[in-house]
């Protein structure tokens, strides 16, 4: 049977792999043991030594605390500062469009605030001479249209009374007609009255002188 080629090879990296395998077991357990044995003999020397060793170690904590702080801030100045230099140069860092955002905005509103301060205090900036012919052309607007309502209020008033009087003449008129034709309808009333009593009493009266002559006729 033929061996190939590949397999020494093989062998070799399966026998590499098992003596690293066994050399990192074997060293990783020996240090762990050499610590443990350390920590052992050491701990007495910790409790002896340790009214000085924890000051040291505070002492030696802060000292390295605000080395790093010192560090990081001069490396966050350094990073300011060159950040600061890019934009002065026009290379346009990360963050400069914001940047110029929020500079315009309060650009436009300082020079909001400055203006209306100036023409508060009478100092005529630049515009107060539009703003104020502006001004008076909106008073000159509202005092037109005031004056134009309270025209239009007088002429409606006028033309209501006008109207109220006419109708009130023109009921007047009616209700003296209908009382001159009460009045008239009141005189035929009392000639139609007087005239049916006259016939009634002429009418009882023959039939009285009737009724007498009857009697009379009726006893002769």
């Amino acid at each position: 049977m033929a061996t190939r080629p590949d397999q020494p090879q093989t062998q070799r990296s399966s026998s590499q792999a098992v003596k690293t395998t066994t050399a990192v077991a074997v060293g990783g357990s020996l240090m762990f043991l050499s610590g443990l044995i350390g920590l052992v003999l050491a701990t007495p020397l910790l409790v002896i030594f340790s009214p000085v060793l924890v000051p040291a170690a505070v002492t030696i904590f802060l000292i390295l605390a605000g080395f790093f702080v010192c560090g990081g801030l001069g490396v966050t100045a350094s990073f300011i500062f060159y950040w600061m230099f890019r934009y002065a140069t026009g290379k346009h860092p990360i963050g400069a469009d914001q940047l110029d955002r929020v500079r315009e905005k309060i650009a436009r509103a300082s020079f909001i605030f400055y203006w209306m301060f100036r023409y508060a205090t009478g100092k005529n900036p630049i515009g107060a001479d539009q703003l104020n012919r502006a001004k008076e052309k909106i008073a000159d607007a509202a005092k037109e249209m005031k004056d134009k309502a309270e025209d239009f209020g007088r002429q409606e008033a006028k033309e209501m009374k006008d109207k109220a009087e006419q109708f009130g003449q023109q009921v007047a008129n009616e209700m003296k007609d209908k009382a001159e034709h009460l009045e008239e309808m009141k005189d035929k009333a009392e000639n139609f009255g007087q005239q049916a009593a006259k016939e009634m009493k002429d009418k009882a009266e023959n039939f009285g002188q009737q009724a007498l002559q009857q009697i009379k006729g009726f006893r002769a």
